[in-house]
């Protein structure tokens, strides 16, 4: 995708999964972060905002049944 990420949409996870999303030419880190469909049950970093410029970003998440942790690294 060579463009801003818009929303990252996890769907169909199963708990005790971790998950990794690479997007190698996002001009953008994605402005939101759901799950199946709804940022209830999301837990992002302190200050994460979306939306900041980069050049490429990794989404790891993992789901423990009822809160999807997500992590980033923006490159």
């Amino acid at each position: 995708a060579a463009a801003a990420c818009g929303t990252l949409n996890f769907t169909n996870v199963a708990a005790g999964g971790s998950f990794t999303v690479t997007i190698p030419n996002a001009t953008a880190t994605c402005t939101t972060i759901q799950l199946n469909g709804s940022g209830t049950g999301v837990k992002l970093p302190s200050g994460y905002s979306g939306g900041d410029a980069v050049s490429g970003v990794v989404y790891t998440a993992i789901y423990d049944g009822t809160t999807l942790w997500v992590s980033y690294v923006p490159f």
